[in-house]
């Protein structure tokens, strides 16, 4: 490559430099923008004396369509009131449920995290999100 360069005082100066192409630049990802959602959060009574249940629906969708993203891999975590890890896959139309059984009576409340959603051809646009659920009102 050869390059001319002039200043205003007229002055004129040369370069040249050699330019090799040592690879190729990898091609544009193909992946699309998806966002996880956790709706319908929901408690109840758990058939074993005292203890209540908590659970949510992932709800999996590309962002551009809308369109449920089946197949994605949920991870998530339970807190606050509850120990454990929870996993789910979308189905059609990119939705799975998230349970968590036998919570003592003493917890107030319980948080579900996710923690990684993976679907192949997409990438998670937004933090993975989180919900709090309410111990229920009232036992039967």
């Amino acid at each position: 490559m050869n390059a001319r360069a002039t200043d205003a005082d007229g002055n004129m100066g040369y370069a040249a430099n050699r330019v090799t192409k040592t690879g190729t630049a990898p091609p544009p990802s193909k992946e699309e923008a998806m966002q996880a959602e956790l709706t319908a959060p929901a408690a109840g009574w758990s058939s074993k004396a005292g203890n209540w249940f908590a659970e949510a629906t992932v709800s999996v969708s590309a962002v551009d369509s809308a369109a449920g993203v089946g197949g994605a891999a949920i991870s998530a975590v339970w807190s606050d009131g509850a120990n454990g890890s929870a996993s789910c896959t979308t189905k059609e139309p990119g939705t799975c449920v998230l349970r968590k059984d036998n919570i003592r009576s003493s917890a107030a409340s319980v948080t579900l995290n996710v923690t990684n959603v993976v679907a192949e051809g997409y990438y998670l646009e937004d933090p993975a999100p989180s919900v709090v659920i309410q111990k229920p009102v009232s036992q039967p």
